[in-house]
């Protein structure tokens, strides 16, 4: 388990024995001020709170629909004292609203972005792909999690942390909402330059920057 001190990113002086009634609450209140039927909630987080586990990320990933450009994860972790406003299920923002999103998120969370290449999907097939660079993305956070909750059917092969696969997981997660919201601003080229993305934003693992096996 993690020292409060190593819990301090975003949450200085917060203990992790926080009000999650009080966190709920309020993200009740932002959702029906977005007009939101439905949205995801803290349910997951809090379940691996009281199982034990201390820093929780969302991890999800963009870009497998296509195999002429590498597949993007984002790996997140939110401070549960300053959910962003406007976080719901992120595939019904429009690009627009997941920019600015993206804006709030890196402002109060902890960010992990990876890649893998296309010679990587081609050796690997897209999935097993999409998960080294959930994996990446892990590593890339700057302070490393207890547990994660990852979207899909399945967790990918030798996750350094415990975690949950949760199906449809960026409607009914927050943290994984919030790891949707950041890969299509971050599924960019080399550069960085390009759909807003702000290369110093976020912590960054790209695929010739570490190896990972997954076999």
């Amino acid at each position: 388990m993690f020292s409060a001190s190593a819990l301090r990113a975003g949450a200085a002086g917060h203990s992790p024995a926080f009000s999650l009634r009080r966190v709920l609450r309020r993200l009740a209140k932002s959702a029906q001020g977005a007009g939101m039927g439905t949205s995801p909630d803290y349910g997951f987080e809090e379940k691996a709170l009281q199982q034990g586990y201390l820093r929780i990320v969302g991890i999800d990933e963009a870009g497998r629909g296509a195999l002429c450009g590498p597949v993007v994860a984002a790996a997140v972790w939110l401070d549960p004292e300053r959910i962003p406003a406007g976080l719901n299920d992120s595939k019904a923002l429009t690009a627009r609203q997941r920019s600015l999103l993206f804006d709030r998120i890196v402002a109060v969370a902890d960010v992990g972005v990876g890649t893998a290449d296309v010679d990587e999907i081609e050796a690997l097939n897209i999935l097993r792909a999409s998960h080294l660079a959930m994996i990446r993305a892990i590593e890339s956070l700057r302070y490393r999690p207890d547990f994660a909750l990852v979207d899909g059917h399945l967790l990918p092969r030798r996750l350094p942390v415990r975690g949950e696969a949760v199906v449809k997981g960026d409607a009914r997660v927050l943290s994984i909402a919030a790891a949707y919201a950041t890969t299509p601003v971050t599924d960019a080229p080399p550069t960085g330059i390009a759909n807003g993305f702000n290369p110093s934003a976020v912590s960054c693992v790209a695929s010739s920057s570490i190896e990972v096996s997954i076999s």
